[in-house]
């Protein structure tokens, strides 16, 4: 046979393999991609997220169109306090999924511990807005209206969530509560706060920041005596509010 005739036969071969070769390694990648998909939402899961973080950037890497990846790398660099990179990832995953509301909830919070209190107002709102009754993006709205200094939005808010939870979620429940016991304070309202604050050591117990804030309810309604109790607690709980507690009540 003609030697030319045998290299047209030899690359016509090649070409006729390239679609099956082609196929063995896009397959190849693609279990490569779940593969370090699954192990990194094992590790998620079990809020390993430190351990999580290099398997999902490997599946980005493999997959950078893994928008699930992209998500789940967001929240654990949110998880492990690196909220430059969680806001990175959580918005890289808003733009190309920008109506999943976990997903706004999840940008909003990140915006809310960096203290951008208006862009986490705007967030959890777009969240509420696809899935009204996603009671996180409830809390994560009233949290942010409070940072923002909108007082009584964030009083009407709180207040809605603890009514619908009714205790049901104690964590967000309690948060709730101290929240509105604070607010209340703000706005004047000493036996509301108090008596809110109160209740609260019926399901936990006194934590720093309860005695601290129901001290200064006490001291803002006169009660030196109880403020100063209140006092002595945190000194006998070695808490640093204690000497923010003595300054305003030297004041």
């Amino acid at each position: 046979m003609n030697p030319i005739c045998r290299t047209r036969i030899s690359i016509l071969r090649i070409l006729a393999l390239l679609p099956v070769i082609t196929l063995i390694f896009v397959s190849a990648c693609s279990k490569n991609a779940e593969d370090n998909f699954q192990t990194a939402l094992e590790y998620y899961k079990a809020d390993r997220f430190n351990e999580a973080i290099p398997y999902f950037v490997k599946t980005i890497s493999i997959e950078p169109e893994n928008i699930k990846s992209r998500f789940f790398l967001g929240v654990c660099y949110k998880n492990t306090g690196d909220l430059n990179k969680a806001l990175k990832y959580i918005d890289e995953s808003f733009e190309l999924n920008p109506t999943d509301f976990y997903i706004l909830f999840h940008l909003g919070d990140t915006y809310l511990k960096l203290d951008q209190f208006d862009k986490a107002v705007t967030y959890a709102r777009k969240s509420l807005g696809i899935k009204p009754d996603f009671m996180e993006s409830h809390l994560l709205l009233g949290t942010a209206l409070n940072g923002a200094g909108k007082v009584t939005e964030a009083v009407k808010e709180l207040e809605f969530i603890v009514k619908i939870m009714k205790e049901e979620n104690p964590p967000m429940y309690n948060q709730c509560v101290f929240q509105l016991g604070d607010l209340y304070r703000i706005q004047g309202r000493l036996e509301d706060s108090l008596k809110i604050l109160t209740s609260l050591t019926s399901v936990n117990p006194d934590t720093p920041e309860l005695v601290f804030s129901r001290g200064l309810t006490y001291q803002m309604m006169g009660n030196s005596l109880e403020a100063k109790n209140h006092l002595e607690k945190l000194d006998k709980m070695n808490s640093p509010l204690a000497e923010i507690m003595r300054k305003k009540m030297s004041q």
